[in-house]
This record gives C-alpha cells, sequence and structure tokens, in this order.
C-alpha cells in the first residue's frame, strides 16, 4: 500500500488559508473604506442641517428676546399692570415651550446653542447682605464663558471691597488662575492680599492657603502640585492641593535659578519641567520639577516676556512689549513669531493666553476688555467681549483658563457691577433650575459621545472590516463556541452599526418634525408682532391724553403763581442791588492793582533799555571775534579739503574689500555646494550597496530552500513508487501462491515496518527543515532591523548636517558684523590719531619758531600769525605757550651745550683710548722686562695719576649728562601739559560758539524790543572796551 505525504498536503493547506485570508482581507479593507466614506458623507449632512436649525433657533429667540423688551418698556410707561403680566406670561411659555422641544435635537459633540438658552436667562446677581446660597457662586472678577463664546458673569454672595483686609472669598486684584482637572477646583493667585484662594467647581470658597507670599502672580497645577511665582518675591514655590509649603527657590539676580520680576509659568506634561517668564531678565529659564536649574530660553531675544505655554511638541511664549507670540520646538528651536499687535483684528496690550485641546490660542486683552481666538498660524479666528459690566462684558481681564468641560474663565482687575440692584425671585429660581438641567443633559450626552468614541476605536483596533447581511447571516447561524474572536467581534460591530442607523434614521425623522415645529412658531411670532402692533397705537393715543391732562395741570399752577408774584421778587431784587454793589467794590480794588502792575512794568521796560545799550557795546566786539573766526574757518576749510581726499581714498579700499569678501563666499557657497554633493553622492551609493546585498542574500536563500524542498521532494516520490512495485508483487503472490500464506504476510509486516521507519526519518527530516526555515526569518528579520537601523542613523546625520550648516551661517554673520563694527572703530580711531599728529605736528613747529626767534614781539607774531596766540584765547593758555616758547629756548640752548659737551667727550674718549693704548704697551713692556727699574716705576706711577685724573673727569661728564637726560624728561612733561591745555582751548573755541549763538538771540530779542520802544532819543558812543561815556 502506498502512504500519503503529510508534509504535502500541510504545505498546501497553508498556501490555500494565506490565499483565503489575502482575498477576505482586501475584500474586507475595500469594504470598510467605502462604509467610511458614507458615514462621513452621512455625518456632514447630518452636521449641515443641525447648523441650519440653530440658525433659525437663533433667529427665532432673538425676535422673542426683541419682542419682550419692547412689550415691557411700553407696558411700564404706560402702568398698564393687567395686560403686561399676561403678555409676559405668554411669551415665557413659548420660550419654556422652544426651549423644551429643541433640547431633544441636540446629539453632536458640541452642545454650544444650550448657551444661548444661559444668555437669555441672565446673570442673577445678589446682594451681599443676603443669607441666600446661590447656583455657582463666583468673585465678581470671575466670569465663566460657555463654549461657544458668550461670557456670563456667575452670581456671587461676596463682592470685591479692593481692601487690604483678607477675608474668605474675596479677591483684591486677582493676577493667576489654575485648574485642578480631576476635582475642578479653582485656585486663584489673589495679588494684594498676597495669598491663594481655592473655590469649588460651584464657585464655593473652600480655603486659602495658610503660607505669607509676596505679590503672588501666576500659578499652574502639574500632577496634583501647585506651583506659585511670587512678583516681589522673586522666587517660584511648590504646594501640595491643601496648601503645604514643599520647597521654595529662587532669589533676585540674573543667574542661575535666579529671578527678577516673575509673570508667568507653566509645566510639561511630556517631561514635567517648568517653564518661568522673566521680565527685568528678558529670558525664560527652565527648571526639572524638583525646582533645579535644568536651562535657559530666549536670551537675547525677548523685550518683555509676559506668559508661556507649553504643549506636546511646542512652547509658546508672550511678549507684550511690541505684543507677538514666539514659536518654539521641543528641542527649543525657533520655527516662528507671531504678531499681533493692533487695534483691530489683533490684540493691543495682550496679558496673558491658554490653549484648548484643537491647539488653539485664546489670549485676553488688558486694554481692548475682551478675548482673541487664534489658530496655529496666528489667524483670528473668533473675538468677543467689550468693555463693561454685564453679559459678554469685561472690565481689563487679566487671567484665562479653561476647565475640563471646555468651558473659559476669566479673571478680571475690578467690577463695578451694583450687587444691591435686585434680589432673587421665583422666576431667576425656575431659570437656574433649568440651567442645572442644561448641563446634566450636555454632560451626559458628551460622556455617550465618548463612550461611543472608545467603542468604536477598540473595533477598529480589533476588527479590519464591516461584515456584509449574507456574511452576517452565516456566521450568526454557526455555533458561538466554535467561531472565533474576530468574527465575534464583527458580529458585534455588526449589530451595534444596525442600531446606530436606525437611530440616525429617528434623528433625521424628529430633524423634519423640528423644521415643521419651527415654521409654525415663525407663524405664531407673526401674530404675537400683530397683537403687539395693536398694542403701540393703544399706547401712543393714551400718551396722547396724558400729556393735554399734564398741560392743563401747568397751566392752572401758572395762573395761581402770578397772584404772588410782587411779594415773592421783592426779596430778589434786594440781592440784587447787594450783589452789584459788591461787584463795583470788587472792579475798582482790581484797578488799584493795575495801576500798581503798571509803574512796574514801566520799571522794566527802562531796565531793558539799558541791557539793550549793553548788548549793542558787546555786538560790536563780537563782530571782531567774527572776522577773526572767518579767517581760521578758511584755514580748517582747506584741512577738511585733504581730509575729505583721504576719506575717499578709504571709502574706494572698502568697496575693494567688499568685492573681495563677496567673492570669498561665493567660493566659499560652491566649495560647500560641491562637498554637500559629494556626501549625497556617497550616501546613496552606500544605501544602494546596502540594498543589493541583502535582496542578493534573500535571493540566495531563497533558492536554497527551493533546491532542499525539491530534493525531498523527489526521494519521498522514490520511495512511493517503490512501495506500490512491492504492493503489486505482494498481491501477485497472494494469488498464485495461496499456500505461502503465512510467509508473504511475514515479509509483509517487514516492509510495513521498514516503510515506518522511513516515514519516521522523513519526519525527522521535515522538522530539521522547519527549524532552517525559522533560522532565515529571523536572518531575514535581523536584516530588516539593521537596515532600518542604518536609515535612522542617515536622518540623525542629515539632521546633525543641517544643524551644523545654521550654525555655520550664524557664525559668520557674527563674524562680518563683528568684523564691520571693529573696522569703523578702527577707521574713526586712525582719523582722530591723524588729526591730533598733525596738531601736535603744528604745535610743536609753531613753538620751535618761536623759540629759535630772540625778539618776545617778533615770537608772539609768529603765534598770532599760525592762529595759536590771540586775545580771544584764555590767559592760562596764552601763558602755558610762553611757557612753551620758553622751554624750546632752553631746550635749544641746552642742546647746544649738549653738542659742545659731546664733542669734548667723544675727545676724551680718544684720549682716553690711546692713554689705554699706551699703558698696554707699558704693561708688555714689563712684562719683558722682568727686572724692576726705578725710572719705569716712576713713569707707571705717573701715567697712573693721569688715568685716575681722567676717571674724575669722565665721572663728572657721565653726571652732566644724566641731569641733562633729566631735563628732556621735564620738557617733555611740559611737552604734554601743553597739548592738554591746547585740547582745552579747543573746547573753550566750541563754547565761544555757542556764546555767538546765544548774542545772536539777544541781538534779535533787543532788535525786537527796540522797535516797539521806538528810535533812540539819545545815541549812545563808546570810546573803548574798557570805558564808556553815554
Amino acid at each position: 500500500m502506498a502512504v500519503a505525504n503529510p508534509r504535502i498536503e500541510f504545505t498546501e493547506q497553508i498556501s490555500e488559508t494565506r490565499r483565503k485570508i489575502k482575498d477576505r482581507f482586501k475584500k474586507s479593507h475595500e469594504a470598510l473604506i467605502a462604509r467610511e466614506n458614507n458615514l462621513l458623507s452621512h455625518v456632514d449632512n447630518l452636521e449641515s442641517e443641525y447648523n441650519h436649525k440653530m440658525k433659525l433657533r437663533k433667529e427665532i429667540s432673538e425676535s422673542l428676546r426683541n419682542v419682550k423688551s419692547s412689550a415691557v418698556e411700553n407696558l411700564k410707561a404706560n402702568e398698564l399692570t393687567n395686560t403686561r403680566e399676561q403678555v409676559v406670561t405668554l411669551l415665557d411659555s413659548k420660550l419654556t415651550e422652544l426651549t423644551a422641544e429643541t433640547d431633544s435635537s441636540i446629539e453632536f459633540e458640541w452642545n454650544n446653542q444650550f448657551e444661548t438658552d444661559i444668555e437669555q436667562l441672565g446673570s442673577i446677581k445678589l446682594n451681599s447682605q443676603t443669607n441666600i446660597s446661590p447656583i455657582h457662586t463666583f468673585p465678581p472678577q470671575v466670569k465663566l464663558v460657555v463654549p461657544d463664546y458668550k461670557a456670563k458673569q456667575l452670581p456671587t454672595a461676596y463682592c470685591c471691597k479692593n481692601s487690604d483686609k483678607k477675608a474668605p472669598g474675596e479677591l483684591n486684584c486677582p493676577r493667576g488662575i489654575a485648574i485642578h482637572y480631576q476635582t475642578g477646583n479653582i485656585y486663584i493667585a489673589d495679588h494684594y492680599n498676597n495669598c491663594v484662594q481655592v473655590f469649588s467647581c460651584n464657585g464655593d470658597y473652600l480655603f486659602m492657603f495658610s503660607e505669607k507670599m509676596n505679590k503672588p502672580i501666576g500659578i499652574c497645577i502639574s500632577q496634583n502640585k501647585v506651583f506659585v511665582i511670587q512678583y516681589h518675591g522673586h522666587c517660584i514655590n511648590k504646594y501640595e492641593l491643601e496648601g503645604k509649603l514643599i520647597k521654595s527657590v529662587g532669589s533676585k539676580g540674573n543667574g542661575e535659578a535666579q529671578f527678577s520680576f516673575l509673570y508667568g509659568l507653566d509645566v510639561s506634561d511630556r517631561n514635567s519641567n517648568v517653564y518661568v517668564c522673566e521680565s527685568n531678565n528678558k529670558r525664560v529659564q527652565i527648571l526639572t520639577q524638583e525646582l533645579k536649574f535644568h536651562s535657559m530660553l530666549g536670551i537675547s531675544m525677548f523685550n518683555h516676556p509676559r506668559d508661556v505655554k507649553v504643549t506636546r511638541d511646542r512652547v509658546l511664549v508672550l511678549d507684550d512689549s511690541d505684543p507677538c507670540m514666539f514659536v518654539f520646538n521641543s528641542d527649543h528651536v525657533l520655527t516662528n513669531r507671531l504678531i499681533t499687535k493692533g487695534d483691530g483684528k489683533q490684540t493691543n496690550n495682550p496679558c496673558c493666553f491658554d490653549i484648548d485641546r484643537y491647539y488653539n490660542i485664546i489670549m485676553s486683552d488688558y486694554s481692548n476688555h475682551c478675548v482673541y481666538i487664534f489658530n496655529q498660524e496666528g489667524e483670528q479666528i473668533h473675538k468677543f467681549g467689550k468693555e463693561g459690566e454685564g453679559i459678554g462684558e469685561f472690565i481689563n481681564p487679566l487671567g484665562i483658563a479653561l476647565d475640563n468641560t471646555g468651558h473659559i474663565i476669566v479673571i478680571q482687575l475690578q467690577s463695578t457691577s451694583n450687587t444691591d440692584k435686585q434680589t432673587k425671585t421665583e422666576d431667576t429660581r425656575e431659570h437656574s433650575i433649568k440651567i442645572e438641567k442644561l448641563r446634566d443633559k450636555i454632560l451626559e450626552l458628551e460622556g455617550k459621545e465618548n463612550e461611543i468614541r472608545e467603542s468604536l476605536a477598540s473595533t477598529q483596533l480589533h476588527t479590519s472590516r464591516l461584515l456584509s447581511p449574507q456574511e452576517y447571516t452565516k456566521l450568526k447561524q454557526s455555533p458561538p463556541n466554535i467561531l472565533p474572536i474576530q468574527d465575534q467581534l464583527r458580529l458585534f460591530v455588526y449589530e451595534s452599526n444596525k442600531i446606530l442607523n436606525i437611530e440616525l434614521e429617528n434623528s433625521k425623522q424628529t430633524s423634519d418634525n423640528y423644521l415643521r415645529e419651527i415654521e409654525t412658531v415663525k407663524l405664531e411670532n407673526l401674530s404675537f408682532k400683530m397683537e403687539i402692533q395693536h398694542l403701540n397705537q393703544d399706547n401712543t393715543k393714551l400718551q396722547g391724553e396724558l400729556n393735554e391732562s399734564i398741560s392743563c395741570v401747568e397751566s392752572l399752577r401758572d395762573q395761581i403763581k402770578t397772584g404772588n408774584h410782587r411779594l415773592e421778587t421783592y426779596d430778589q431784587l434786594v440781592e440784587e442791588r447787594n450783589c452789584i454793589r459788591q461787584d463795583l467794590e470788587h472792579s475798582r480794588r482790581n484797578l488799584a492793582h493795575l495801576e500798581v502792575d503798571l509803574k512796574s512794568r514801566t520799571d522794566e521796560c527802562r531796565g531793558i533799555t539799558d541791557e539793550v545799550i549793553t548788548l549793542r557795546q558787546t555786538n560790536s566786539l563780537l563782530s571782531q571775534d567774527k572776522s577773526y573766526l572767518s579767517k581760521h574757518n578758511t584755514e580748517l576749510g582747506i584741512r577738511c579739503e585733504g581730509l575729505e581726499d583721504r576719506l575717499r581714498g578709504s571709502d574706494r579700499e572698502v568697496i575693494e574689500l567688499r568685492e573681495a569678501r563677496e567673492l570669498l563666499y561665493d567660493k566659499f557657497i560652491h566649495v560647500r555646494e560641491s562637498f554637500k554633493s559629494e556626501f549625497e553622492k556617497k550616501l546613496e551609493e552606500e544605501v544602494s550597496s546596502l540594498r543589493d546585498r541583502t535582496e542578493n542574500e534573500i535571493n540566495r536563500l531563497r533558492g536554497t530552500t527551493r533546491e532542499m524542498h525539491e530534493r525531498e521532494i523527489s526521494s519521498e516520490r522514490g520511495a512511493r513508487e517503490g512501495a506500490v512495485l512491492d504492493r503489486e508483487q505482494g498481491r501477485k503472490e497472494l494469488a498464485e501462491l495461496q499456500s505461502r500464506h503465512e510467509s508473504i504476510l511475514s515479509e509483509y509486516r517487514q516492509l510495513q515496518m521498514s516503510t515506518d521507519s522511513r516515514v519516521g526519518q522523513l519526519e525527522q527530516e521535515l522538522r530539521i527543515t522547519r527549524f532552517e526555515l525559522e533560522k532565515t526569518q529571523l536572518l531575514q528579520e535581523e536584516y530588516l532591523l539593521n537596515l532600518k537601523q542604518s536609515q535612522v542613523e542617515v536622518d540623525k546625520l542629515r539632521k546633525k548636517l543641517d544643524l551644523s550648516t545654521q550654525e555655520f551661517y550664524a557664525k559668520d554673520s557674527e563674524y562680518a558684523q563683528y568684523r564691520a563694527q571693529l573696522e569703523a572703530r578702527n577707521a574713526e580711531l586712525a582719523e582722530r590719531l591723524r588729526f591730533y599728529d598733525n596738531l601736535d605736528k603744528d604745535m610743536d613747529q609753531a613753538v620751535i619758531d618761536a623759540a629759535q626767534i630772540d625778539n618776545e614781539e617778533e615770537s608772539k607774531r609768529v603765534l598770532g600769525i599760525l592762529g595759536l596766540y590771540d586775545t580771544t584765547v584764555s590767559r592760562k593758555g596764552a601763558r602755558a605757550l610762553r611757557q612753551s616758547a620758553h622751554l624750546a629756548r632752553q631746550v635749544l640752548k641746552l642742546e647746544k651745550e649738549k653738542g659742545e659737551l659731546q664733542h669734548s667727550f667723544n675727545e676724551m674718549e680718544k684720549k682716553l683710548a690711546s692713554v689705554t693704548d699706551r699703558l698696554i704697551q707699558a704693561q708688555e713692556n714689563s712684562e719683558l722686562s722682568k727686572q724692576p727699574n726705578s725710572y719705569l716705576t716712576d713713569l707707571l706711577r705717573s701715567r697712573d695719576n693721569e688715568l685716575k685724573e681722567c676717571r674724575i673727569k669722565v665721572k663728572n661728564l657721565s653726571e652732566h649728562v644724566e641731569a641733562l637726560t633729566n631735563e628732556c624728561e621735564q620738557l617733555k612733561k611740559s611737552r604734554s601739559s601743553l597739548a592738554q591745555d591746547l585740547q582745552r582751548i579747543l573746547k573753550k573755541r566750541e563754547e565761544i560758539d555757542s556764546v555767538k549763538e546765544s548774542v545772536s538771540a539777544l541781538r534779535e530779542s533787543a532788535r525786537i524790543a527796540m522797535e516797539q520802544l521806538g528810535p533812540d532819543p539819545k545815541p549812545v558812543v563808546f570810546v573803548n572796551a574798557s570805558n564808556h561815556k553815554n
């Protein structure tokens, strides 16, 4: 008998199952995509229908409000109490019917239109003396804004008194707000009360932090820890939720973990780092959760950072000096700068901001008394609020926060609302109950939506497609124990989808019904308008009758008053007479005062004439100064022309340097691009080589596996054919020889044993091949992992290259700026140095020329010609010039003496050299003649004496030279003092120019005064500047 190969059957089954799975997956994927598209289109249609309904509902509610307000005003004016009560009750009933009918139609995520009903009900204001506990009580600086961005101030039993006293629930300039999302408690930093107060989500006061603070200005909550910054304390504190202090860090300064006038803070959800804004240091410090220094952000970038907020991938910093928003990525690299300054669609004085779950920026504006909403690109989406104390109005909003339900809570500086005007009535209680019901419905609907979304997400993870009706019937007929988990989940999703489709159809029908009801309400609204018009006509008639009666009453009163007119007017006439007499006396006194003022003014005019005479005298002197300074100005003009020529040459050199720099920059760009292209080519070659290697290895592994499979299959086929032949032979032997049945049976059993052993061997070989297959799969996975790692490393290298290029460009620009500054500074210093060198040379030449002339008058004349000695120069300067000329003469004399002494010194040196030569010769002779001789000793003694005298003369000459060097140093010092005096003289020339300007102004004033006074009767003649006669 032939035995079937189980390995072949197993492989065929696996291939068939794989094909089926692939086909099912493709079909399910296509069906799922089609289903999603249908659902999206259906949802869009529903949303458009819903928006249309909401618009109609808004129009109806606004028209009803207008009708109600006009009717109430008209009825108040006419005091028609009965009709007013009837109309008001009718309108209230219609409003309640509308709200009850439309509440059931809201089934989407954003239930914005519920809040229009809340706004209709208005804000509930309580007297501070009442004992009624209102719903949602907040301090009057706190306003709540609902998701459709319409603000309302919630009721409160506490009033802000703006006092220094600290009482529970009373706020004095709140500056920071934070919300604990788990409990819903609101933490407010009270600036002037130096504390943090905590309120519940309903506005009830809970407790305040016992720790003393120094002007808290910002607050933030993260991981059940409260972080508070102090404006005057220059520190940051970390508290428990109950107000227990954990840690306090910071002092005034500009170092690490030192602060200067903090403003805003936020905590990162990604790494729990604390970001703090400093206004004076113009930076943002980053601390760890343990309040240890981590890093700094935006150094030399901000002017006045006001607030900071951190998301998963961005850091946003608000700067209010030139209102703008700096956007950094997670690596603290600046990516964008959003400009928000202006009066129209931009902010004017932004104070703080927050970010909602759609990453929109919600910002409060202190000056415009409103709240702006921007998208991620800085484009304005919405704006609400204005200055005032009513609904949707703010007064200097300072802080803003978002709670877990999407409501916006705004804190403002002060509130001028008068809480003692109205009390709580039964109508307000009913409206507050309705508000609570509506909010409960909103929360329920949101919870349902979240549950549906979670279930959809879980089903999308586990199920890859939706079932068709045929597949659903097939799976439903099969028993649940046999079905796998995936099919069971598909059944569940199909059933839930059916229910949702039915609910959607029902919602369509209900929406159609609501549209019909809205049309009926419109018709009723028109009928109400007609009734109100009739009431207005009756009102006008009644007002006409009332005006006629009032005119009759006034005429009667006038007739009564005319009878007693004389008696009443007598006292008035007496009073008027007394007033006229008092005015006469007052005018006489004023006349006397004016005469005294006239006399004093005439005396002042005489003094002014005397001053004019003196000014004329000074004018003549100044004209002489002008002639001299004009000459000097021409000389300076000639020098300036020479300097301008030099400047032009320097400008040409600068232009040449710029061209050379541009050429170098072009070369640098060319080299950089060449390096970049080479690097990219190398990367592409390496990646291509890696891909070729992996493909070759995968092909090699596939070839080896195929060969192994073919060998095994051929061997198994041969064994099978041999077994078939043995079986046929056995049958023939059985037919031919029945007698040898037992022997054939034994042979058959032996053959069966051999086949069993062969099957066992084949099974072992199959296991080995499976193990090898698993090995190849693992190797393939390892190669894939290596490929992914190499791709990641390539991306990292690319990022590093981009960063290095950015740093290079930044350093290059900084170097160019620094180089330009140094060149400009060098040019200025070189010009100053040239000017001072020329001035020193001119002064030295002038002093030397004057010193070479023996006659003092001629030296003065020389200095006067050069413009360095004149009557306009101060006495000290003239004295210094004389001293310098005198010292120069002495220096010339000393130089002459020095030359003579040097000549004599050189001669003495020559003599000394000759004497030393003789002495050397004598020593040599003495050495040659070893025997002593009296004649030679006498000669040597005389020579020694001469040498001593020469040495004494040399000492005297060296002392004389030292004295001359000291005199030269003194002369240098005097020369430096002369240069300082010359600088002072030049400064005094500038003062003379200012005096000239003042004199010209005085001349004009004197000329105007002379024109007013007329011609001078007695002209004045001056003889000298020192003594003059009138």
